[in-house]
């Protein structure tokens, strides 16, 4: 801001005009990178039909089923480490290994 009021005061009174211009379009381009960058975190998490979210939200039942049954002994609050294995080899294949289909 400095700069600006030293070439004023220095030169033509007119120079205002460049800088509030140079303001105006600076404030518009990084805006515009703002949303961009939105735009592009929205489409590689939710319009892409490969996504992560999505993926997920498919086998959620699944998950959440094998959950309860491997949590009963602390009412499905935490898991114990004994059926960590047993709840990753149960889980299907996105989510986990899936063995029973691999055994096969």
């Amino acid at each position: 801001m400095t700069v600006m009021f030293d070439v004023v005061r220095l030169t033509n009174p007119y120079s205002i005009i460049f800088f509030l211009f140079f303001i105006v379009t600076q404030s518009y381009i990084m805006m515009n990178l703002f949303v961009l960058i939105i735009m592009n975190e929205f489409e590689e998490n939710y319009i892409d039909p490969d996504n992560p979210l999505q993926n997920f939200r498919e086998q959620e039942e699944s998950f959440k089923s094998l959950w309860v049954i491997m949590t009963q002994k602390d009412f499905g609050v935490k898991i114990h480490e004994r059926f960590l294995t047993d709840f990753y080899f149960a889980l299907p294949e996105p989510l986990g290994y899936d063995y029973e289909t691999r055994r096969k």
